[in-house]
């Protein structure tokens, strides 16, 4: 049984022509493996974060945005991704207070937190680098503007 079945891969194998192979390992189509297997590997690094569950995890990223801001906040509004112009999370509704508990939060319309990029692997590991504020209108109170100045 041994010998059948060794002598039908051997006359299998030798059938196969290997001057094909060579000509697939030529240095050019090497160098464009390797390029298309970097790009695949960054495109993949870049858009895995797009397919995180932001809204599920939003206590981490509400310690991770008090941890950064060093206040207290709370987002009551949604939270997204943004790959472009940079890697960020866009935070709308972010409930930021200074101070005593007694004053009133300081609400920001729309933030965006620019993220780290060697740091996109999972929820947990994301680095907050920036903190940029967009479309706000000022609605607070003086004595709340006076705290964060």
């Amino acid at each position: 049984m041994n010998n059948s079945a060794a002598n039908f891969v051997k006359s299998y194998l030798n059938k196969k022509n290997i001057n094909s192979l060579k000509k697939i390992t030529n240095i050019k189509y090497l160098i464009i493996l390797i390029v298309a297997t970097i790009s695949i590997i960054a495109v993949y690094y870049f858009l895995r974060p797009t397919f995180f569950d932001y809204n599920t995890n939003k206590k981490i990223i509400e310690k991770k945005v008090s941890e950064y801001l060093k206040i207290n906040s709370s987002i009551k509004g949604d939270i997204s991704f943004s790959l472009f112009p940079s890697p960020r999370i866009i935070v709308k509704n972010l409930e930021a207070k200074f101070g005593n508990s007694k004053d009133k939060p300081v609400i920001f319309d729309e933030t965006n937190f620019i993220i780290a990029i060697s740091k996109l692997s999972s929820i947990k590991e994301i680095k907050i680098n920036k903190f940029n504020v967009n479309k706000q209108k000022n609605k607070n109170t003086s004595r709340t503007i006076k705290k964060i100045y």
